[in-house]
């Protein structure tokens, strides 16, 4: 089981202005153990989507992407590999945003008896520039 490595406290800021335009979760782990049946049964829980073997093999197959329909959420399943990013604008925190889906995805690791070996969260935040300066809001 992988958790988050730091410790996460309550004081959190909220902004109302802020130039985030993405979060990516990156959660790289190992696959050995990984079977079709195992990866099936968690992406039919999580996305409601079924998954047959001889339309699928995430072994052979380079990646799966879902886009939510807002496109707020996108996911990438790849060998392993799981890359979450969620929009600027569905983004609220860390707890409420970006900890369910770690702990959603590291339940099926655990399921999956596959140990992470990385994990990497990155906010993009791009200011916008007009005449070369930041305008105010």
């Amino acid at each position: 089981m992988s958790c988050y490595p730091f410790k996460i406290t309550d004081r959190h800021k909220t902004y109302k202005i802020t130039f985030l335009q993405s979060v990516i979760i990156k959660m790289e782990y190992d696959s050995s153990n990984e079977t079709f049946q195992k990866f099936s049964d968690f992406f039919s829980d999580v996305f409601k989507l079924p998954l047959t073997e001889q339309e699928f093999n995430l072994k052979n197959t380079d990646a799966i992407r879902l886009r939510s329909e807002n496109k707020a959420y996108r996911v990438k399943f790849s060998k392993n590999c799981i890359e979450f990013v969620i929009n600027g604008d569905a983004y609220v925190n860390f707890n409420t945003s970006a900890l369910p889906f770690i702990r959603q995805f590291s339940d099926y690791l655990e399921i999956a008896n596959s140990v992470v070996t990385d994990i990497s969260i990155e906010k993009i935040d791009i200011w916008p520039l007009a005449n070369g300066e930041i305008p105010s809001p």
